[in-house]
């Protein structure tokens, strides 16, 4: 498990089932009550009974039951059935759309929910049962709805795109070809002319976030296969795919929650905040217990179970509750990287990480392997070559080495930026230096002969006296 860093974490002491947020808005639902929470002024409001809220700009969305409104909508004769509600932060009002849903999100003017056709006594999809989730879209403009049609749930709107999961069983059809009707896949609906686009993909709770990217959650079981490479199949793992052409960002690591934000992705595993950038491909975990992050800007809001960390952060008492905390992303080594993604957040660094272990290469204790260089008799005796054994010798690469004796006469290769050697071109080299070294002694030699025995001669003639 890499080294963590503290990012810096705001706790609102406010205890939530689950929220949404957009700028300094939170909408959330505690206690089957939905409020509003201003990040600025750090001042909490109750805006109406209800649940599952979804805002965006200046409207909280969420559904409330028949009995808060006192008042059978669908002429059933129970008040147990979800009605779709929003509320107005422009003028303050409380408005009802009177139609049955559940889990609504907003964007602009669409509320976008599905609907329980056994609710309304209503085949929507025309399948001839009242057995499945559809879609339905609500216009706020016009207070006009449009059923789509679509067996969905855990819908989820954005840049005019709806996201949500279809139940194969619902639907009655295979939609990833697989052959079986077991999957829950994701298909997305456009707004403008309600077409669907079936992505033949397996997931669960897809979001859309700014800048056209779609993310949702897979089971390793499912897509048979180890993403995070730990010799099971028991993880949950983040999809991203950039719209419209659906193309995938490799990520390889197993969480859940994802939700991003330009380059920055976050999601959660074993309880803490992972941060992943969408370009360098690097990742860190950060030092913050969590769940559902969503991110916004320079921030995330997060839940934090307080047994997590063993305190009482709203003060109630106890321990038992989920809190609502915002997590602010900064840059305290000045290197360009947000700390949530920087995984060396304190050393200045280029995200280089060898071992892809979450800690950059500049305060990873773990140092990239030094490669070994044999020198056989063989080798020596014949070519004069020198053997690498290891990935280098493999990929056949040039690489920077330094070539280091031990005390054992065993040679050892380490990176070193200063020294270049040229891997193939080695041998030849050293042999044609040999040669060039014979060369230059040999003329030398002759050279000095010319030059110097002729007058040894004479001098030896005359000091024998012929």
């Amino acid at each position: 498990m890499p080294a963590v860093f503290a990012l810096r974490v705001v706790n609102t002491g406010i205890a939530a089932d689950q929220f949404s947020t957009y700028g300094d808005v939170i909408a959330y639902e505690s206690d089957g009550g939905i409020y509003v929470y201003d990040i600025k002024t750090k001042q909490s409001r109750f805006v109406a009974d209800g649940s599952n809220p979804s805002v965006f700009g200046f409207i909280v969305a969420f559904d409330s039951k028949e009995s808060v409104l006192n008042k059978d909508v669908n002429f059933d004769n129970d008040f147990d059935d979800p009605v779709i509600r929003y509320f107005d932060l422009r003028d303050d009002k409380l408005y009802s759309t009177d139609f049955i849903g559940e889990n609504p999100s907003v964007y602009g003017n669409k509320l976008v929910f599905d609907v329980f056709e056994g609710d309304v006594n209503i085949d929507l999809d025309k399948d001839e049962d009242v057995e499945d989730h559809v879609v339905q879209v609500f216009d706020i403009e016009t207070g006009t709805i449009d059923n789509t049609g679509f067996v969905g749930e855990n819908v989820f709107t954005g840049l005019g795109v709806v996201a949500f999961e279809t139940d194969e069983k619902e639907y009655g059809n295979d939609l990833n070809g697989d052959s079986k009707i077991s999957d829950k896949v994701i298909r997305l609906l456009f707004l403008d002319d309600l077409s669907l686009v079936n992505t033949a993909r397996i997931g669960e709770y897809p979001r859309i976030f700014k800048d056209s990217v779609l993310v949702f959650v897979v089971n390793e079981a499912l897509a048979r296969k180890d993403v995070n490479k730990d010799g099971d199949f028991d993880d949950d793992f983040p999809v991203v795919l950039a719209l419209p052409d659906l193309d995938e960002v490799n990520v390889g690591l197993a969480g859940a929650f994802p939700s991003v934000f330009k380059d920055v992705l976050v999601f959660v595993d074993d309880n803490k905040l992972v941060g992943f950038s969408l370009s360098n491909k690097t990742w860190y975990v950060n030092d913050v217990f969590c769940s559902r992050p969503v991110l916004f800007e320079n921030h995330a809001v997060v839940l934090t179970h307080e047994k997590l960390v063993g305190e009482d952060l709203d003060d109630d008492g106890d321990t038992k509750d989920n809190v609502l905390r915002l997590v602010f992303f900064e840059d305290p080594d000045k290197d360009d990287v947000l700390d949530v993604v920087d995984n060396c957040p304190d050393v200045p660094n280029a995200q280089r990480d060898w071992d892809f272990d979450g800690v950059g290469d500049a305060c990873d204790p773990d140092k990239p392997p030094v490669e070994e260089v044999n020198l056989t008799e063989e080798n020596v005796s014949g070519s004069d070559a020198v053997n690498l054994t290891g990935p280098l010798a493999e990929s056949g690469e040039n690489d920077s080495l330094d070539v280091n004796a031990d005390e054992t006469g065993s040679d050892h290769t380490s990176v070193d930026d200063d020294i270049k050697i040229d891997l193939q071109g080695h041998s030849g080299s050293r042999s044609h230096f040999g040669l060039f070294l014979f060369i230059f002694i040999l003329i030398v030699v002759v050279f000095l002969a010319v030059k110097f025995l002729p007058k040894y001669f004479e001098k030896r003639r005359k000091g024998f006296g012929f």
